[in-house]
């Protein structure tokens, strides 16, 4: 016959596997008997959420130890909301840096534009004229 469990105090028990009530005949359950696990520790809160008012209506007492991840929880919490943040500000300054690289040299290169223009070169031809030296600037640039 398997083990039914084993007995940590003399009152608690702790379970490898699910028992039924027929394995402990005549043994009454105390609130301080159950414990369990919760695998996934961002289901703490929602778990929490869920459980306390039935807890609560039973007329029982529902004490929670998570080791201290509520407070860490709320860290990542906070560190994902400030990478969002941080993740817009960079995209809005590229974007700037971007519009006034393209601006700036555009500009500069008007007079070029203008004498191909007049030369009788195709409005399209004239501008690939212009972003073919500006994409190997960019490319040359490039940090890696």
């Amino acid at each position: 016959m398997r083990d039914v469990g084993w007995d940590f105090d003399g009152v608690n028990y702790f379970y490898e596997y699910p028992v039924d009530d027929a394995a402990l005949p005549d043994h009454g359950y105390a609130p301080g008997e159950f414990s369990f696990r919760i695998d996934n520790a961002r289901d703490i809160r929602p778990f929490l959420a869920e459980a306390e008012p039935v807890i609560w209506d039973m007329g029982l007492t529902l004490i929670f130890n998570d080791m201290g991840w509520s407070v860490v929880e709320q860290g990542f919490m906070e560190v994902a909301r400030l990478s969002v943040v941080k993740l817009a500000l960079f995209t809005a300054a590229v974007a700037a840096a971007t519009i006034l690289a393209v601006y700036l040299f555009i500009g500069r290169r008007k007079k070029d534009y203008a004498i191909m223009r007049a030369l009788g070169a195709p409005t399209r031809k004239a501008a690939k004229a212009l972003a073919l030296p500006l994409m190997a600037t960019a490319a040359y640039t490039r940090p890696d």
